[in-house]
């Protein structure tokens, strides 16, 4: 028994650690994620009207269990000359990595608004990685960490 109980130690905590490249804090990079968008992606002229003025606002904090959308000030968004209110509010949610490999972290996560959703996370580098929404699977959004404080 105290075989099994060390194996299962060993082998999950190599997973966590394995994994913890997504645990701290990452702000959406405007920049990083348009220059892909507009130059690889095969998206509309309307989602990239509504992608540059998305992009670069969310910030994200990933901690062993939960993840929070921190929030900030409402904006509006003009699209095909139309104002839409546009809002992002604080939210927190549960999360569980599925997998990970050191460089692609795949989590399904459980916000509160929606069925649980899987998402596959890209990393770069330790300091960056890009997201593919499900609703425009072929852009891109960049995360860069924002340093401890």
């Amino acid at each position: 028994m105290k075989l099994l109980t060390a194996l299962a130690g060993i082998l999950f905590g190599a997973n966590a650690t394995a994994c913890s490249q997504i645990i701290g804090t990452w702000q959406s990079s405007k920049e990083m994620s348009m220059e892909y968008n507009i130059t690889s992606a095969d998206l509309t002229p309307t989602q990239i009207e509504f992608l540059n003025q998305a992009l670069g606002i969310l910030k994200i904090t990933y901690s062993q269990e939960t993840i929070i959308n921190h929030g900030a000030p409402a904006i509006e968004m003009v699209i095909a000359g139309k104002k839409y209110p546009f809002e992002f509010q604080e939210e927190k949610f549960k999360y569980e990595i599925i997998s990970c490999t050191a460089n692609v972290v795949k989590i399904k996560h459980h916000y509160p608004h929606t069925a649980p959703e899987k998402i596959k996370i890209n990393f770069i580098d330790e300091n960056t990685y890009w997201v593919s929404p499900s609703n425009l699977p072929n852009s891109r959004e960049y995360f860069t960490r924002v340093p401890a404080t």
